[in-house]
């Protein structure tokens, strides 16, 4: 009987170990202020956004996807995702509330644009000798037959080619390959960690590059903005102005049912550079420059009186927004009292601010990275011959206004991507250049049996 109960009490004594190995103090309490930079090693080029799973696990849309289980300190790769789709040129994916990852395909060229150079080999010449009959029989209009059937829609344009692509078997086995991964692209798609799979779900309402997609409080995702598929009415070649009027529309994903649905709202904002979720539920919205506060429930908007450029946005903990301006500026803005000013400036200069990487911390301190190296000459900013990029870090104390450098890191890079994670330590990479900034007070908890 006691060396069962012995038993038993090892097993738990085990099991707490196992548990506790790898839980740090609270996040919070680090001090970010004091730490140092650790290499890590992967065989995986890392480019793109971030996702943290629910489990504390990175899961970067790559050019693989990529696992990062920051327990072990390893990269794996992840499914790829279902056949037909090309993903990795997608927006960011958006992590639900039940753990799985929402992904939009961005829309593709229409097959007449494709395959436009075949196409225009395959039927000029019919074209010129009138043997082909264009619905519209506008050629006055146009300069010559090539350009009025550039105007036809795709459909017109699709029963003028198609019969002359089906007279070639490896052309005609190419374009039904696109068609369908150019249908299939309509149909959104969930990664689900908890089995390494994809799946598809709803179709979408309306084919765009660049929408922000935001999970809103009530679970479902908000998507906005961006640029629509062209008018294929609109030769090539030809910009089409409505691009991002057509992305006006707001469209609602509902995970409970998997379908896209258009929102009667509407507000032509242009390019959306940054979508953030206040800790009310309102969104903060920056396009072109201007800010705006949209709240979904009332679907109501509100303009800042304010015009700033900015790139970095990031929220604190009580709802200011802070971002980087032109060059070395710091800039802060109140969404409740539509208030903006400049708190601080970098120590060290960084080029373009689309160039450098800024992280918002547990405490709310911000690390600012990356950026091209800059040297001053007649008190202006100007490049080095042979410009590399920053190793340099600082912390900037939105709160105290205060900024220090911190150690260097290993790598000099133009800022590439950043993460916090479950146990404090920040995740920096771009590439195979992957490190590790290890906060003052974190250490690993270890039971010694």
């Amino acid at each position: 009987m006691e060396c069962i109960i012995w038993k038993m009490i090892r097993f738990f004594i085990i099991f707490i170990a196992i548990v506790s190995c790898n839980l740090p103090i609270n996040a919070e309490t680090l001090d970010y202020a004091h730490g140092y930079f650790k290499k890590l090693k992967t065989k995986y080029p890392l480019y793109g956004q971030p996702i943290k799973l629910q489990d504390g696990r990175i899961y970067i849309s790559s050019i693989d996807n990529i696992i990062y289980n920051p327990v072990t300190n390893t990269f794996s790769k992840a499914e790829s995702f279902n056949k037909n789709i090309d993903i990795h040129g997608n927006d960011v994916g958006t992590l639900l509330n039940n753990g799985k990852i929402l992904f939009i395909a961005p829309y593709m060229k229409f097959p007449s644009e494709e395959f436009e150079d075949i196409i225009y080999k395959l039927i000029n010449n019919d074209l010129n000798s009138g043997k082909i009959q264009l619905p519209n029989n506008n050629t006055k209009v146009y300069k010559n037959r090539w350009q009025e059937y550039s105007h036809l829609t795709e459909l017109q344009k699709q029963q003028i080619y198609l019969p002359y692509i089906k007279k070639e078997p490896l052309l005609h086995k190419m374009y039904n390959k696109y068609l369908d991964r150019y249908n299939n692209s309509l149909s959104a798609q969930l990664y689900n960690p908890a089995t390494n799979k994809f799946e598809y779900t709803g179709k979408i309402n309306i084919r765009r590059n660049n929408s922000s997609n935001i999970l809103l409080k009530n679970g479902n995702v908000l998507r906005i903005g961006g640029l629509t598929q062209r008018n294929s009415t609109v030769p090539v070649g030809v910009v089409d102005d409505e691009m991002s009027k057509r992305a006006a529309c707001f469209e609602l994903y509902d995970p409970a049912t998997g379908q896209f649905t258009l929102l009667n709202v509407c507000r032509n904002f242009g390019l959306i550079k940054t979508v953030i979720q206040l800790n009310d539920g309102r969104l903060f919205i920056e396009s072109n420059s201007k800010f705006f506060i949209y709240n979904p429930e009332t679907q109501t908007f509100f303009e800042s009186k304010h015009s700033a450029y900015g790139e970095n946005f990031l929220k604190l903990s009580d709802d200011r927004i802070i971002f980087s301006g032109w060059t070395t500026d710091i800039k802060e803005y109140n969404p409740y009292t539509d208030e903006l000013k400049t708190i601080g400036r970098l120590l060290v200069p960084r080029g373009s601010s689309t160039y450098y990487n800024m992280t918002l911390l547990p405490d709310d301190n911000i690390i600012i990275n990356g950026g091209e190296n800059l040297e001053k000459s007649d008190s202006v900013w100007i490049f080095k011959l042979g410009t590399t990029y920053e190793d340099r870090v600082e912390i900037f104390n939105p709160n105290t206004k205060e900024i220090k450098l911190l150690p260097k890191m290993h790598y000099k890079n133009p800022g590439g991507w950043s993460v916090v994670l479950d146990d404090g330590r920040v995740l920096f990479y771009f590439g195979k250049d992957v490190e590790l900034y290890i906060p003052k007070g974190y250490k690993v908890k270890r039971i010694i049996l």
